[in-house]
């Protein structure tokens, strides 16, 4: 059985590798809408919008032009999230959808590299829809 280990993943924001990523996060939901009527005896819902949201912690190094400092809060980006690294042959899985940065916290520490931290909201991509997950890309 394959399993993919935490050093092989990547992150992508407008068709550029973010460097220096060390984790990244995706949370996928979908509303439930409650559509229970007078009399019934159990609730009962239906699916409603789907939404996403996520973070990806950088650490930041001096020639840092493609991570933290490269983003803007506000800004609208394509993302694709990989499971494996982007120089693989295949990339087995990977997430994909429009985000729009919502906060970047910068932290340093005595005993640390300096970090960042990047927040953002999945949002529409122009062909309506959200978050795809595409279980069998290749490079």
């Amino acid at each position: 059985m394959a399993v993919y280990h935490g050093s092989g993943g990547a992150l992508s924001l407008a068709g550029t590798n973010v460097a220096q990523v060390t984790e990244w996060t995706v949370t996928q939901n979908k509303e439930m809408v409650e559509v229970t009527a007078l009399g019934d005896g159990v609730r009962a819902y239906t699916s409603g919008l789907e939404s996403f949201e996520g973070s990806a912690e950088i650490i930041i190094a001096s020639d840092d032009v493609t991570g933290a400092f490269s983003q803007t809060v506000g800004t609208e980006y394509a993302a694709i999230f990989f499971m494996n690294d982007v120089t693989t042959a295949v990339q087995d899985i990977q997430l994909s959808g429009q985000v729009i940065i919502s906060s970047i916290e910068f932290t340093q520490t005595f005993d640390d590299v300096a970090r960042a931290s990047i927040s953002f909201q999945g949002t529409k991509k122009s062909d309506g829809t959200g978050l795809t997950v595409d279980l069998s890309s290749s490079s």
